[in-house]
């Protein structure tokens, strides 16, 4: 491991560049309104000559109360929730707070001479771009945090599966600032590496660290790799280790962290409350509210109804073309588990050929001789979960919950993989979204139980805009990958076995090992 680059980024250039960008923001969006207004009335609106305020004075005022909210709010500090949604949540109330300030300044000082259309229009953009910057923002760091340019270094004591799971969530948390230097373990070998994907749909995409010492080293491992804190991953039961490691960080001067873990209880699954000024640690689960619980399901059928109004040109094309392209149904039924585990069946436009058993392990990405090739179009931009709308009218899904998992898999579950059903699934939802969307549902048990924790309307909203974001960005990504290896598809959707079922295609790095026959004596290879 070589030694740190001196052209970190540091924190306090991070936090004045988010600032800057938001204010920024602010300008563009009442610019716009302003814009519009114009285009609006026909020609340049001129203020009187007299009037208190100009525009360019309201804008500047708006972004200066909205900078200094955020900054009251913490949203520059270094933090970070699954998908950035708790920063979004907090970024729109932060938006309302500055927005009740700024009009009580105008109130209180008399301030007027200008439209109320262009006012509250640059509210409304400047709140979209807000947004906007700060996903945009995100990717940014991202990409340099893959480059190692990003604040703070971090190393990592323990690199067992919480660990590695921890290595994970910092690297796709790149506004958190944080560095994944190495890992210090003193039983794993010296010099292993460890290694995440750092997206499940590139898996040749790869984040190493390796393994730079024992807890002995820690003194020489921060002076030469600029260590600025240690991540513990050793379980609370553990407590002289963690004495130890908390003796060492305080001696390095270094910030320490550490994950919690009661036996097989998750972190997330704990709560700490306050018992007289002492910390109690409970497991729990939060379950939604009862006016939650109303306001979703008219928050579901209102966007169910609308949906359905506006694909519905997508559902007669979807319908003819997988009619053309393949015998069978159009649509594909499932039984799926629901809310409390209730079997459900579930609709979603066909995408694999009729012969094959529906409940088979779902193909991992699009490149599966299962599926037809109108399925791997409806696939890429997630429009065969269209039908599912209808399971939402119906009020056995919701638009945004947990993805349903079918029946054998539940059998499976272990009582924590059971709370994942303590609300409706959904069409879509964080896992979804997340980069560990390949893998199994079961297996990221982390992404649904933060919703379940978080839920509410703000947030379900903040998930729908990211599944547009998503699809539009999704689409043309994987569309680059297929090309990477052209007659993949051709291979394997053409290379059918006797019981009519395709060979799947072995996980990798996008390579194909191809074996040719060319024996004459019509026997079938072993």
């Amino acid at each position: 491991m070589t030694k740190t680059s001196p052209m970190r980024l540091d924190q306090r250039g991070i936090k004045v560049s988010r600032a800057m960008i938001d204010f920024l923001v602010v300008l563009i969006g009442f610019g716009l309104s302003l814009r519009i207004y114009n285009w609006r009335l026909g020609g340049a609106w001129v203020q009187e000559p007299g009037t208190e305020i100009t525009y360019f004075e309201v804008a500047v005022l708006f972004g200066a109360i909205c900078v200094a909210v955020f900054w009251s709010l913490d949203l520059y500090r270094e933090r970070a929730s699954v998908l950035n949604l708790r920063e979004y949540e907090t970024a729109v109330k932060g938006v309302l707070m500055a927005a009740a300030i700024f009009f009580a300044t105008l109130f209180l000082f008399k301030l007027g001479g200008y439209s109320r259309f262009v006012v509250i229009g640059g509210l409304l953009l400047a709140t979209l771009l807000i947004l906007l910057a700060r996903r945009t923002v995100s990717t940014f760091f991202n990409a340099l945090d893959v480059k190692g340019k990003l604040g703070r270094n971090v190393l990592i004591y323990g690199s067992g599966q919480t660990g590695k799971l921890l290595m994970k969530k910092l690297l796709h948390a790149p506004h958190h600032g944080c560095r994944v230097v190495g890992f210090v373990d003193d039983f794993a070998p010296l010099g292993a590496t460890v290694t995440c994907t750092v997206d499940q749909a590139q898996p040749s995409q790869l984040f190493e660290a390796r393994i730079l010492g024992r807890l002995r080293d820690l003194p020489v491992l921060v002076k030469e790799h600029e260590i600025d804190e240690m991540l513990v991953t050793v379980p609370l039961t553990n407590a002289e280790r963690h004495r130890v490691i908390i003796r060492l960080a305080r001696e390095l001067s270094i910030k320490v962290g550490i994950v919690p873990r009661l036996g097989e209880l998750r972190a997330d699954l704990l709560d700490v409350e306050d018992l007289s000024a002492i910390p109690v640690v409970r497991p729990s689960l939060a379950r939604p509210r009862g006016f939650y619980l109303v306001a979703k399901r008219v928050f579901d059928l209102a966007v169910a109804t609308i949906l359905s109004i506006v694909t519905a040109p997508l559902w007669m094309i979807a319908a003819i073309l997988i009619k053309i392209d393949s015998p069978g149904p159009v649509f594909f039924r499932q039984r799926r588990c629901g809310l409390r585990g209730k079997e459900i069946a579930i609709l979603k436009f066909r995408t694999m050929h009729e012969e094959v058993n529906p409940y088979e392990r779902s193909p991992v990405g699009d490149v599966d001789g299962r599926i037809t090739r109108v399925g791997r179009l409806l696939r890429m931009g997630g429009f065969d979960e269209l039908p599912q709308l209808v399971n939402v009218l119906r009020g056995e899904m919701s638009v945004v919950g947990p993805r349903p998992e079918m029946p054998f898999i539940v059998e499976e579950y272990s009582l924590q993989e059971r709370q994942r059903m303590v609300v409706k699934p959904g069409i879509t939802g964080i896992w979804q979204l997340s980069s560990d969307r390949h893998s199994e549902i079961h297996e990221n048990l982390e992404y649904d139980l933060y919703y379940i924790r978080n839920q509410s309307l703000l947030m379900d909203v903040l998930i729908l805009f990211e599944t547009l974001f998503f699809t539009i960005g999704l689409f043309p990504r994987r569309m680059s990958r297929r090309r990477v290896v052209p007659h993949l598809n051709t291979v394997l959707a053409g290379d059918r076995s006797a019981d009519g079922v395709s060979p799947q295609p072995v996980a990798g790095d996008g390579y194909v090992v191809a074996a040719l026959d060319q024996r004459v004596d019509g026997t079938l290879p072993q």
